[in-house]
């Protein structure tokens, strides 16, 4: 059977694009409430700090680099998600 590698991009990408839809779950139902109130700017906020982190510490790890690539790549991640959560939830309030 033939292995099928996906370019390291597509899974930064991926991996990303989980992170808000957390932060978001977070910020709606366990933060206190003056947070809530800016759940969506935060929740991108936050995830968009743990990509910058996450990158830096990179750097400090020996057989490891830091790249500003992998970096718009986590941010495309958040991004896509981001906007797909903002339709939807409009899509939700107007049924």
């Amino acid at each position: 059977m033939e292995e099928v590698e996906l370019p390291d991009k597509l899974i930064h990408v991926a991996e990303y694009s989980i992170l808000p839809v957390l932060f978001f779950r977070f910020l709606l139902f366990a933060a206190p409430k003056a947070l809530s109130k800016y759940y969506f700017w935060l929740g991108v906020i936050f995830a968009s700090v743990v990509a910058i982190g996450d990158e830096l510490y990179q750097s400090r790890v020996p057989t490891r680099y830091m790249d500003f690539y992998d970096f718009l790549a986590d941010v495309t991640g958040i991004g896509l998600t981001a906007l797909g959560w903002f339709v939807w939830r409009q899509w939700r309030k107007q049924k």
